[in-house]
């Protein structure tokens, strides 16, 4: 498959020798570069790509004051971690072996300022959602705790 640039380069002598003109040009560079990568090819998202990125936005947003602002990193392999986390409710904590998605959330608070929040989707085996938690910090530092909490305003 060739690149974008090559793409673009051939797209580019069709216009010099006037078979498309230089609107079209630009119609067509914009839609090859909608779904192109930095290293030039498109992609086509995994089904789990997609299903994290539609959880994010339809049930996590949901939780922050101005959902349509948030902002997060596209999925990864590298984000699935299985392992302990240890969960705060109430005045005590329990640790649970769990499998979950390590990411986080960029929103801005009441002043407009992007705040950057650590949460992990607890999944099962299916890659279903059974539960979205929040990272506990000092509130003085702003350093994770290494606690985890349900996070509030998130309905699964």
């Amino acid at each position: 498959m060739a690149t974008l640039s090559e793409k673009i380069n051939a797209i580019t002598e069709l216009m010099n020798k006037g078979i498309i003109s230089a609107d079209e040009l630009s119609k067509i560079i914009q839609v090859l570069s909608a779904g192109a990568t930095e290293s030039g090819t498109q992609t086509e998202k995994k089904p789990m790509e997609l299903k994290y990125e539609s959880f994010m936005r339809e049930t996590v947003a949901k939780a922050f004051k101005s959902p349509s602002s948030i902002k997060f990193p596209p999925m990864d392999s590298s984000m699935i971690k299985e392992g302990e986390l240890k969960i705060s409710a109430g005045l005590g904590s329990k640790t649970y072996n769990l499998r979950y998605i390590h990411t986080y959330v960029d929103a801005p608070n009441a002043y407009g300022t992007m705040l950057r929040e650590e949460i992990a989707l607890v999944i099962d085996d299916n890659f279903n959602f059974t539960m979205v938690l929040q990272a506990l910090k000092n509130p003085f530092s702003g350093k994770s705790l290494g606690q985890w909490m349900k996070m509030p305003g998130v309905e699964i």
